[in-house]
């Protein structure tokens, strides 16, 4: 068997293409840079600084450490605020609980972050800070964003936006448009995201930001790449790459290069795809960072491969993952396994590859139960969020309600208090009760609507959790589904490939002990015809599983229906004859071309065909034929075998079921032939149909548009 660039195996192809994109993506959004010098240099002066500087150190050291340490950011923030009451800086906690908030965002406590950001706003309100304010609603906007809420992240930004402007805040206003830029990312709406990223950008420019300048543009690059512009892709990554060679930035030039290597790699550009990387690791020298050299051994091995440097390419990617060993760098190697499958695939060494291909399987059947996992929890932190807005919104409205109280008590007081001046003691009494009889009425009345405030509260809670329940047995009835299938499959494979391998067994125990050159040829053709048997099951396995992953478009084309049909007759010839089975061709034109994919019509033809034979008694005849109806070209396979039963027609179609037919000549049978033509059939837009009577043969029909 041979490969040639740049096919690839049914097995890989694919998820290939999504992880050439997701890889440099993954290394810009994982690689994190810290001063540590200028960290380590406030550490030491907070000994010698005063309380009101020491306020100011704990901040910036909060501030520093909120994505690779929060809990250390949660402790400088303590720090500063017990300092507060001493150096009465109270009119500065805004920020302090702003900080808070985005330390616990990336803890993963969203709804203590949100409660962080309340306070944050309610402190700023209190001392008239617009900054701190916005920043608040901006934070809000980042959480929601993160639960995947894009409207309400959408509206928090966008009022985040119109108080950075109306305070000339030039930094605020590039975060938030950074972050409208990632919910029109993550929205798919691209000319939306690359238009407020550019106004990211342009005000880095103007206030020569330019660590945060590199960063948008790089991010810029990556949504021409995601919007398929691969120019202008180009075009930003060489921009960042002169802004981070002007400050000497190497951890940015190594990401840069990483993304322009395997961008490269995509347009089948190798040797350029080969020196980029190579750049990447002169920018690496000096640089303590496993997450990002395993990143450049995987896309310098993904180059080498593209060069037919096969070799060369399994050094680098074995490498990359002997060094990721231990830990949680998932996705990288899954692309790594992934590459060696295909690397040894193009070798030749089919073990290998196999085996390269099992532990990239298994990685991500971990990563997708991963993600299950976060979605789940994604979806009770979101509830929680929901239920800390309305206790918020209930709070606020109960506030209102008694300020309302408050202000009609005064006024009832100061109009008794005159009316008790001028009246007498009668009136008094009288308006003393009516007083209390006032206040028992609207106590009353609060209570009442407390009690169905709450009782409109837990029957929302309730349904949510309905909703919740409802969402999880449809879950856990699809993983059931796919274990049953996992079952199902691996008796398959142990009990299918035990018959090849035993016969291959025995038929080379007695290999040897024939002298006749005839008989041990014929011995050959068995042990041939066993191999044939446990292949045709594992491609059978193998495409199955391709076929139902697979989204990619399907490339149509001009196909002459009856010559494809021709050909796969005289493929079958042979096996007819040794069953003395008749091939008969009816068409019903001389040519009858259609638009469709080559080889999963051949597959579709050959399968049939092939079922035909094997279900079909000695010395009987199959029909193969042609033409149109009704507008629609046609291709007709009819048998002489013994039909499907009512059962057998209601579950034929499922993957690795066994219908109550046997082979007539000893063939086998693996319960995937019929779900793959169906698959095959369905992905060209086709319909296929069966005419069937029990003991009197089968005929499908296989229809398509011209």
């Amino acid at each position: 068997m041979i490969f040639h660039k740049p096919k690839v195996s049914l097995y890989i192809r694919p998820v290939l293409k999504k992880l050439l994109i997701i890889i440099p993506l993954f290394c810009a959004a994982t690689v994190q840079s810290q001063n540590i010098a200028y960290i380590d240099s406030l550490y030491q002066s907070i000994p010698s600084a005063s309380n009101t500087e020491q306020f100011e150190i704990y901040k910036v050291l909060a501030w520093e450490y909120r994505k690779v340490q929060p809990d250390s950011t949660v402790f400088y923030c303590q720090q500063a605020i017990t300092l507060s009451s001493k150096i009465e800086a109270d009119s500065t906690l805004a920020s302090i609980y702003n900080i808070l908030g985005v330390a616990f965002h990336y803890k993963g406590n969203d709804a203590l972050a949100l409660d962080y950001y309340n306070q944050a706003k309610e402190a700023a309100i209190k001392n008239n800070d617009s900054t701190q304010y916005a920043h608040s609603l901006n934070n809000s906007g980042m959480l929601y964003l993160r639960q995947g809420d894009y409207l309400k992240a959408y509206d928090y930004y966008f009022q985040a936006l119109d108080y950075f402007r109306s305070i000339g805040d030039l930094s605020g206003m590039a975060y938030t448009y950074k972050g409208l830029s990632d919910v029109y990312e993550l929205d798919e709406k691209f000319d939306k995201a690359l238009e407020f990223s550019q106004k990211a950008i342009t005000i880095w420019q103007s206030i020569n930001e330019i660590q945060n300048l590199i960063g948008s543009t790089i991010e810029h690059a990556t949504i021409y790449l995601k919007n398929e512009d691969v120019d202008r892709a180009i075009y930003h990554f060489m921009q960042a790459e002169e802004y981070a060679k002007n400050i000497g930035d190497k951890q940015s030039l190594a990401r840069i290069y990483i993304g322009l290597s395997s961008l490269y790699y995509n347009q089948m550009q190798y040797n350029k795809s080969f020196s980029t990387i190579e750049l990447a690791k002169i920018n690496l020298e000096d640089i303590d960072n496993q997450n990002l050299r395993t990143t450049y051994l995987i896309t310098r091995g993904k180059a080498q491969y593209g060069m037919d440097r096969l070799d060369a390419a399994i050094t680098s990617i074995q490498t990359a993952l002997n060094e990721s060993d231990g830990s949680d760098e998932n996705i990288l190697k899954i692309e790594g396994y992934l590459l060696l499958s295909k690397v040894y695939d193009q070798k030749g060494d089919y073990k290998r590859a196999y085996e390269n291909y099992l532990k990239y399987h298994e990685l991500t059947d971990k990563l997708n139960n991963i993600v299950t996992s976060k979605q789940v929890a994604q979806m009770e932190a979101r509830m929680e969020l929901d239920k800390k807005e309305r206790e918020n919104q209930i709070l606020r409205e109960n506030e209102e309600k008694n300020e309302d109280l408050i202000d009609r008590k005064n006024i009832l007081n100061y109009v008794l208090l005159i009316l008790t001046t001028v009246l007498v003691a009668l009136v008094y009494f009288a308006l003393s009760r009516r007083k209390r009889l006032i206040k028992a009425n609207d106590e009353l009345a609060e209570k009442n609507e407390q009690i169905a405030g709450q009782q409109e509260e837990i029957s929302a809670q309730n349904q949510d959790i309905n909703d919740t329940n409802i969402r999880l047995e449809k879950r856990n009835k699809e993983l059931s589904d796919l274990n049953n299938e996992k079952d199902t499959l691996m008796n398959i494979v142990a009990h299918d490939l035990k018959t090849p391998l035993s016969q291959i067994k025995g038929l080379m125990s007695i290999l040897n002990q024939i002298d006749s050159q005839a008989e041990r040829d014929k011995l050959m053709m068995k042990v041939e015809n066993a191999t044939d048997n446990g292949m045709s099951l594992i491609r059978d396995i193998l495409d199955v599983n391709a076929l139902e992953s697979n989204n990619n478009s399907i490339s149509f084309q001009n196909i002459d229906l009856m010559n494809l049909l021709d050909n796969v007759v005289s493929e079958h010839q042979f096996d007819a004859n040794k069953k003395g089975i008749k091939l008969l061709v009816e068409h019903e034109a001389v040519s009858l071309v259609i638009k469709s994919e080559k080889t999963y019509l051949e597959r579709i033809a050959n399968n049939l065909v092939s079922n035909a034979l094997k279900f079909s008694p000695l010395d009987s005849e199959v029909i193969i034929s042609s033409g149109k109806d009704k507008g629609f070209a046609y291709i007709s396979i009819k048998d002489s075998g013994p039909g499907f039963t009512k059962s057998d027609q209601k579950i034929m179609y499922k993957k690795f079921t066994k219908l109550s037919a046997k082979p007539t000549g000893g063939e086998g049978s693996n319960g995937l032939g019929l779900a793959i033509i169906k698959t095959l059939v369905d992905q060209l837009g086709g319909k296929i149909e069966l005419k069937t009577q029990e003991g009197a043969g089968s005929q499908f029909i296989v229809k398509f548009a011209p």
